[in-house]
């Protein structure tokens, strides 16, 4: 049992850098797309790209590791996991955007946020406080990393029926 869950992390890493790398380029192209709007499109189309791409390594995975038979709740976990380690490899490329190559991105976030609280009349109080909180590449860079993973949970729910495979007894 111990085994396979350094299988599952072992697989788990490797699998997880092809996707970090994918979602890396594709995240270039959002970097692009502030400056150039038509590579918008090709982001947006590198984004389809990720459910087929996490397809193919999860059924790769079942088949290369696990003989073609995978658990719901074991493609649950390699796919969350997968996420994981993928959103740190992007991290660091939007972590490198938000200070370096754009270090005004975050302001004019944050501004068109609270241009949006102001519109939906919250307190003055809550807005002062707010400002005063002022959010940072880090709080962005982590809430992507949080936020990539929950994607993965959604996405694992589904693809947990879609490829899991009974075990097949002899």
């Amino acid at each position: 049992m111990q085994e396979d869950k350094f299988k599952v992390l072992n697989y788990a890493m490797h699998y997880g850098v092809v996707l970090g790398f994918f979602w890396a380029f594709k995240y270039l192209f959002h970097i692009g797309a502030t400056y150039y709007s038509y590579l918008d499109f090709i982001y947006q189309s590198l984004g389809i790209g990720t459910f087929f791409l996490m397809y193919y390594l999860t059924t790769r995975y079942r088949d290369k590791a696990n003989d073609g038979n995978i658990s719901y709740l074991h493609c649950v976990a390699f796919t969350v996991l997968l996420c994981f380690f993928a959103s740190l490899i992007e991290a660091v490329v939007s972590y490198f955007h938000y200070t370096v190559i754009d270090p005004s991105y975050i302001s004019s976030l944050n501004k068109k946020l609270f241009d949006i609280m102001k519109q939906m009349d919250f307190s003055d109080d809550f807005l002062r406080e707010a400002e005063r909180v002022s959010i940072g590449p880090l709080y962005y860079t982590v809430s992507q990393i949080f936020g990539n993973v929950i994607f993965g949970l959604i996405l694992s729910l589904i693809y947990g029926f879609i490829i899991s495979k009974k075990i097949k007894i002899q």
